[in-house]
């Protein structure tokens, strides 16, 4: 195939413009010649000399109308011969070889050299020499009249124009020669310009990374590239016009073999992947193009083979799938993976699944106590061990954090019979599950790492979701935390009703403060002797519907985060009113006290100290007056994760403040804890303070624990009592022992507590029973 296109001579001929030129100039030369005998010689007319002329001038006029219409060639032969053939008709009549006309075979031998090349000029003069011999021979056997007698004149005007058409055909041959020239030093540049880049296009072809061969028709090798040479450990030399399917069909399938075959059968490019061994024994997967290279009339030359080796992308490419569908952590499936599973096992109808969600409580307590590999020694304990005892039939999933998911499969197919058979199986293996978590005690005895599970069964329908599916487990997920069950929690739909009334209760109370629907009262803590010894402000929720509401009705709504938070900004309300409620009622003398029961974990944050100790200040309000009760959830799970939390408490009693703990009782704090915790007292659980005399282990319980106390020097305030029972038990228990409860009277608004008649006036009898440890 060419790349350039090619002089059909390597003479020069002339173009249009010349041949247009050169029968203008016969066609004014035969005019002129036509005037000038007719006219200016007309004493000498001569009728045989103006019909040649005429002749001329209708040759000339024919060529010239030719050439017009695009005939180059065919006016140019016009010209030549049409002349040609005049003057040896006028030269056979005129006296043969001495006639005038003989003087114009040369000019028409050298225009046809220029105008029609070289063929046509060499029988041209073999056709005029010839025609010269035969007037020779006519004229010695005398059939060639004697020439006319011309006048002088005639005979100039005659060599006059000869001269003229050599003239001008030599100077229009030069110039058509130095445009020849010019053209054929451009093209001869533009051979160079192409040679240098066709150079370049080589050089990149033969250094190109990717692997390239070339080969024919026949699919025999012509080319190969320096990239197949190195990436397969092969000379290029020995495999010229080798078959092709011995470079790069090696690798692929039968299959693909065939598809490839029929590709170029038809002409068409064709695309896949092969599997090689390398030079060093590895094997590698190469991306093979082979396309298909046409000439000018579409018909296939060669064959270009392009194979790149993708192995690196190929792993890189599994490793971001990997990385999509699984955790990098435990190498378990994730989120992602869970609901494709699901969403593929709806749409095959694949039977009723079972979903088991778990969660790892006190992870992070367990990952700031005890360092990352702890928890993540814990998490990949905790993989393997699902790895080991679930079936065939069942997958584990890691959904992030502690969470944890597990599908059961083949179930019977109704949903009765499907929950009862998921619950054995799950208690199958929870027995094992608990392994990896058993010895992980956090230290300090601030609790251990725990599993709280949830379930439900999937599809429960023909047009449930795999998100619905997850959403439901997670619902019974939050139940079993919420409960603190160590059993599985299986989905039942009123949660649902439940989740959504929880929610629309947490938008709610989070907006009470700015609704003004908060409320505070106060309540009265009384001694032995029914002495009023403090005061607790409490925290009431004026609910347009359903009245006023104690905290423990409408706290803990929300997840975490949102429950903390909301939390916060309750506390920040109580604390700022009931500092304006102390400035507008002071404190008598006596050293009374009011409780601010705290519900959120700000406490533990280094700023809070001084917010505090400000607002007070601002309300010209002394810290001895003040006594927090703090969150012992909030504080047992703080002390893991703050280290700062001891020196902020010990910071707050330092400027005046006095220190408890609510909800003691219901198994935090520990011994240790309280021992470390700078607090000076304790508010027993009302759920405690009310389980007795009638429980014995409660009461064993409440003994121990206010012994404990008594060991330490704290404060016990017994919340909710209730029942005279509970007072002479907590009585005889510890006589030191502070009572608050509706035995001793209701909480009531804090605009209505009668600060003036407090100080003189009992709330209860007093109490004569003898105490446990001594007193009355």
């Amino acid at each position: 195939m060419r790349l350039f296109p090619v002089q059909h001579s390597a003479q020069y001929e002339a173009t249009r413009a010349d041949v247009t030129h050169i029968i203008l100039v016969c066609l004014v030369v035969g005019f002129l010649s036509f005037v000038v005998i007719g006219w200016v010689i007309s004493v000498h007319f001569q009728w045989a000399v103006l019909l040649s002329r005429s002749v001329v001038i209708l040759i000339t006029l024919s060529a010239l109308a030719m050439v017009s219409l695009g005939s180059v060639r065919g006016s140019a032969r016009l010209l030549i011969w049409g002349l040609w053939c005049a003057n040896m008709e006028i030269a056979s009549q005129n006296g043969g070889l001495h006639a005038p006309q003989i003087l114009a075979f040369p000019v028409q031998i050298g225009l046809a050299g220029w105008l029609l090349g070289r063929k046509e000029t060499c029988v041209l003069a073999s056709l005029t020499g010839v025609g010269l011999l035969g007037l020779l021979y006519l004229e010695q056997i005398g059939q060639i009249p004697p020439p006319r007698s011309p006048q002088p004149f005639m005979l100039v005007l005659l060599i006059i124009g000869n001269l003229t058409i050599a003239t001008s055909a030599a100077l229009l041959s030069r110039a058509s020669y130095q445009r020849q020239m010019t053209r054929l030093h451009n093209a001869m540049n533009d051979v160079l310009t192409r040679d240098a880049e066709l150079r370049k296009l080589l050089q990149l072809l033969d250094q190109c990374p990717v692997s390239v061969s070339i080969t024919d028709d026949k699919h025999r090798i012509e080319y190969l590239n320096q990239a197949i040479e190195r990436s397969r450990g092969l000379q290029r030399a020995q495999w010229i016009g080798r078959p092709s399917q011995d470079l790069n069909g090696r690798g692929l399938t039968p299959a693909q073999q065939a598809s490839l075959a029929q590709a170029q059968a038809q002409g068409k490019r064709w695309h896949g992947e092969q599997t090689l061994p390398g030079p060093h024994g590895q094997h590698r997967i190469e991306e093979l193009d082979v396309v298909p290279l046409r000439d000018a009339q579409g018909h296939i030359t060669h064959w270009f083979e392009l194979s790149q080796d993708i192995t690196d992308r190929r792993w890189a490419a599994e490793q971001i799938e990997r990385l999509a569908y699984f955790d990098p952590q435990t190498q378990l499936p994730n989120r992602a993976a869970l609901l494709d599973h699901l969403h593929l096992l709806r749409n095959l109808q694949d039977g009723v699944q079972a979903l088991v969600l778990f969660r790892l409580c006190g992870l992070r307590a367990l990952h700031d106590a005890m360092g990352p590999e702890a928890s993540d020694r814990l998490l990949n304990d905790m993989a393997d061990a699902l790895r080991e005892i679930l079936p065939d039939t069942a997958q584990a999933y890691r959904l992030g954090g502690g969470t944890f998911a597990v599908r059961l499969g083949r179930l019977p197919i109704m949903l009765d019979e499907a929950l009862p058979a998921a619950q054995v199986q799950t208690e199958q293996w929870l027995h094992w599950l608990r392994r990896p978590i058993r010895p992980l005690q956090t230290p300090g005895g601030g609790g251990s790492v725990t599993l709280r599970l949830g379930a439900s069964l999937y599809p429960m329908g023909l047009d449930d979701q795999a998100g619905r599916g997850l959403q439901r487990a997670s619902l019974a997920l939050s139940r079993a935390r919420r409960e603190q069950s160590q059993q599985v929690c299986w989905y039942t739909p009123h949660q649902v009703t439940v989740a959504e009334q929880r929610l629309r209760s947490h938008v709610e109370w989070t907006r009470a403060a700015d609704n003004g629907q908060l409320r505070l009262f106060m309540q009265g803590q009384y001694n032995g002797q029914a002495e009023l010894v403090g005061i607790c402000a409490e925290l009431r929720w004026d609910h347009p519907v359903m009245g006023l509401l104690p905290p423990e009705r409408f706290m803990g709504l929300a997840p975490q985060e949102s429950e903390d938070a909301g939390h916060t900004h309750l506390d920040e309300w109580v604390i700022e009113h009931a500092g304006e409620w102390l400035a507008r009622n002071p404190m008598p003398p006596k050293g009374i006290k009011l409780t601010l029961p705290l519900h959120s974990p700000w406490i533990d944050q280094g700023e809070t100290a001084d917010w505090l100790l400000q607002r007070l200040q601002v309300h010209g309000l002394a810290p001895q007056h003040i006594r927090l009760a703090l969150s012992t959830r909030h504080l047992s799970a703080s002390q893991v994760t703050d280290p700062a939390l001891l020196p902020h408490l010990s910071a707050l009693r330092a400027a005046g403040l006095e220190l408890c703990l609510q909800d003691v009782g219901l198994g935090v704090p520990s011994p240790w804890q309280l021992r470390d915790w700078p607090v000076q007292g304790i508010h027993l659980a009302p759920r405690l303070v009310q389980s007795v005399p009638d429980d014995s282990h409660s009461t064993a319980l409440l003994a121990g624990l206010l012994a404990l106390c008594r060991s330490h020097g704290l404060r016990v305030v017994a919340e909710g009592v209730s029942t005279s029972s509970q007072q002479q038990t907590l009585h005889w228990l510890d006589a030191e022992v502070v009572l608050q409860g509706k035995l001793l009277g209701n909480p009531m608004p804090a605009n209505e507590w009668p600060m003036d008649l407090l100080a003189d006036r009992p709330a209860v009898p007093a109490l004569g029973a003898s105490s446990r440890f001594g007193g009355s």
